[in-house]
């Protein structure tokens, strides 16, 4: 054999090789038929094979870049990455300048994501609050979501996911989602994502995408493409109407299911509108951040009230109370036509508030956040006895309150009115849940409150105020003569309310007349002639009024004489 037959028999099966890569090219159509007769096959579902062309948020197509390694050739790739292992010569139409067989360490391989295989990822629960639930069944922290799951928040609920390019997407109240989509390119960290919003609002995080990713918010009227980006998305709950607000990056709105690249580039600080059967809105600019006042200090009451100026162009405002500052553990939220936000039951910490205004369109603007620090706890200890209105003799009242969570002590005050100007006793330190005092104060009526004091031996605010009457032991009547007895009185408060009974009996065995009244005084009219006995009692007072059950004592009986009929 020769020099020139031993070199072309050393080369032969590289040279056969090389002829089959080069018939083995093909076009971009050849392509899509071999995945469409793939998933005709059920080598690949429909949806793990997007198109070539359009990028959901650029309109390029979404192209994978391998950087090679050493060892590495087509054929390790293909069956690396792409859905039909055997189609490797896909690779050379991307990289025509590439040796199939010896691939440069370091080259920068090009592979459409249209040939790749992609894997199911889930999603992961990061923090839940209120009512939430998905397919029905209650929703928890670090639980694992798949694809097709579906998210429900109630009136009180807030959910935020992770996806597994670490993504996060937080679900706010009375909402609805689906994770039509949640898949990894297979040996990659790079996601596909699309997630159905079918009512309610959702805020997303993206991580930054490559060109290969593929991030999409449905709507029953728009679709939205993004590729790394901070976005929020809204759909009515009639389906007819949906939002897109940008707050960082690019995202791509399209009407209907269209692909997002071929729709409207909405840019940070603008927002869009899509109505069912319409194109998406011009981009609108997002209303201005409210300007919301510092909250300085600590808080000690679980509830916030502040206001700021109005924010023109707003029809209302959105506000929320968060954990974190990145508003991924929400915890409350309202929605109000007033530049006033309240909040109750907060829970101790350093919270995050924020507030956004939105337009006439429904567009919600961009957000002001300020801290807010609250300490409450131990809370106010629910007061029981003696009931409001509620009356007791001169002389020693206990009063009592039930014990509150992580109280240490307690402090109890007296006072004559609601201002607690002045107090008349200031006592704190109290180890137990109740309180002793020697009502003989000149007053008839007192205000009573009761306030926790924590661990830091701090007092922490007081419970609602509580009134309390204060009665003598007996009413005593007195007659006024006119001829003869017509009218009985007695001494009481102005507020006092009373009850009394009239019988021919003195153990009032039966009783002829009994009323309830606020006059301190008896007319005596159609009563027959004959002898009789009267008595009265304190029944309540203006705030109470005949409270049988916190009646005072019965007076004395008092005889009186009718001489002739009184009509």
């Amino acid at each position: 054999m020769n020099q020139r037959q031993t070199t072309h028999h050393k080369k032969s099966g590289r040279l056969a090789f090389d002829g089959q890569w080069r018939r083995a090219m093909i076009t971009g159509a050849k392509i899509a038929s071999l995945a469409a007769a793939l998933i005709c096959a059920g080598v690949v579902p429909v949806h793990a094979a997007p198109k070539l062309a359009g990028n959901a948020a650029a309109g390029a197509e979404r192209i994978y870049v391998h950087t090679a390694k050493s060892g590495d050739t087509f054929l390790k790739l293909a069956a690396r990455y792409l859905f039909d292992p055997t189609n490797w010569a896909v690779l050379t139409k991307y990289n025509p300048k590439v040796d199939p067989f010896k691939i440069p360490i370091g080259y920068a391989i090009q592979i459409p994501v249209a040939a790749m295989r992609a894997e199911a990822s889930g999603a992961t629960v990061v923090s839940v609050r209120g009512q939430a639930d998905v397919n029905g069944a209650k929703l928890t922290a670090g639980q694992r979501l798949n694809e097709r799951d579906k998210l429900n928040t109630g009136d009180d609920g807030f959910v935020t996911i992770r996806l597994a390019d670490g993504s996060t997407l937080t679900v706010q109240s009375k909402s609805a989602i689906e994770l039509e989509r949640t898949r990894r390119l297979a040996n990659t960290s790079v996601g596909e994502s699309v997630v159905k919003l079918e009512r309610g609002r959702l805020e997303t995080s993206v991580t930054k995408q490559n060109q290969a990713a593929r991030y999409e918010v449905r709507t029953p009227t728009s679709n939205m493409g993004v590729r790394g980006t901070v976005f929020r998305a809204g759909s009515d709950a009639a389906g007819k109407k949906a939002f897109s607000e940008v707050i960082e990056g690019l995202v791509g709105v399209a009407a209907g299911i269209e692909a997002p690249a071929g729709g409207l580039a909405l840019q940070s600080g603008f927002g869009s509108v899509v109505e069912a059967g319409k194109a998406p809105s011009e981009p609108v600019r997002l209303l201005p951040a409210p300007a919301l006042p510092q909250i300085p200090g600590t808080q000690i009451r679980a509830a916030i009230s502040v206001s700021f100026p109005v924010v023109e162009g707003a029809t209302a405002y959105r506000a929320q109370v968060a954990l974190d500052k990145t508003f991924q553990q929400l915890i409350g939220e309202v929605l109000v036509s007033r530049p006033v936000v309240e909040f109750t039951d907060l829970p101790d910490g350093e919270l995050q508030l924020r507030v956004r205004a939105i337009d006439a369109a429904g567009l919600e603007g961009l957000d002001a956040a300020t801290r807010v620090t609250i300490s409450a706890r131990p809370l106010p200890p629910k007061l029981n006895s003696p009931v409001a209105g509620g009356q007791v003799s001169v002389g020693e009242t206990r009063f009592g309150w039930d014990a509150s969570a992580g109280a240490t002590a307690y402090r109890f005050q007296l006072a004559a009115n609601e201002a607690f100007v002045p107090v008349l006793v200031d006592q704190a330190a109290i180890g137990t849940t109740s309180y002793a005092v020697n009502l003989t104060f000149g007053s008839s009526r007192f205000f009573w409150r009761v306030a926790a004091i924590g661990v830091d031996g701090q007092p922490r605010p007081f419970s609602e105020a509580r009134d309390v009457v204060v009665r003598s032991s007996k009413l005593k009547i007195t007659a006024v003569v006119g001829g003869s007895v017509s009218q009985l009185k007695w001494t009481g408060g102005n507020d006092e309310t009373y009850q009394y009974e009239v019988s021919r009996r003195e153990d009032f065995a039966d009783v002829l007349r009994s009323r309830v009244t606020q006059q301190s005084a008896l007319l005596l009219e159609g009563l027959s002639k004959g002898g009789y006995f009267v008595r009265v009692r304190v029944v309540g007072t203006g705030s109470t009024p005949g409270n049988i059950k916190n009646a005072g004592e019965w007076s004395d009986p008092r005889a009186i004489e009718v001489f002739g009929a009184l009509l």
